[in-house]
């Protein structure tokens, strides 16, 4: 029977290092406490003195994810300075993120997520600053800054989850468009569409 090893150090962080590869792994249903204690060399109950629950536990993972994410917009947003250009490379960074780190931004859009109000609403001002760029050079007669915006975050996240699906190269196969090919064209479409 092996003993479990005192643990020094931040174990709160340990656990989230190792939840965050657990999701990875098995996904959000099958993360489990016992996995991760045992994992880490501690006690089963150890996770628990600092997450009461799993659903408080998704909730530090989520809000890791989304901090990861806006990042990684924000940071690719301000290496251009044309709008168009903004959304192109800020889609290019949610849909990397939604490759690199499947199982996390499948946690941020479930129902796991009590504050998906709030993630939303993080999400689509990141849009929305874009287009409110875009609307500085004259006024639109058919589109709106909020219908721009929330158009150009649903086509990007739409194209995620389309990304996201196993089957990718099925479904490229079967419309006779690479996901590179549909991406140019999406951003071309939403330029279009909002310089009418």
């Amino acid at each position: 029977m092996s003993r479990k090893r005192y643990h020094h150090g931040n174990l709160k962080q340990e656990i989230i290092k190792e939840s965050l590869q657990q999701l990875n792994l098995v996904g959000a249903d099958k993360l489990s406490f016992r996995t991760i204690a045992k994992n880490l060399g501690v006690v089963s109950s150890a996770p628990y003195n600092h997450f009461k629950s799993k659903n408080q536990l998704f909730k530090e993972l989520i809000n890791i994810g989304t901090d990861t994410l806006l990042k990684k917009m924000k940071n690719e947003k301000i290496k251009k300075i044309l709008p168009s250009e903004q959304l192109s490379y800020t889609a290019r960074a949610y849909l990397k993120f939604s490759l690199e780190e499947k199982e996390l931004f499948s946690l941020m859009f479930s129902n796991n997520n009590l504050e998906i109000k709030k993630l939303i609403d993080t999400i689509s001002s990141q849009f929305l600053d874009i287009v409110k760029e875009k609307f500085k050079d004259g006024s639109r007669v058919r589109v709106t800054e909020k219908g721009a915006s929330m158009t150009a975050w649903a086509m990007v996240h739409g194209l995620a989850k389309l990304a996201g699906n196993d089957n990718l190269e099925e479904i490229e196969k079967n419309v006779e468009l690479k996901f590179e090919e549909i991406f140019n064209q999406m951003s071309a479409i939403w330029g279009k569409g909002v310089a009418n």
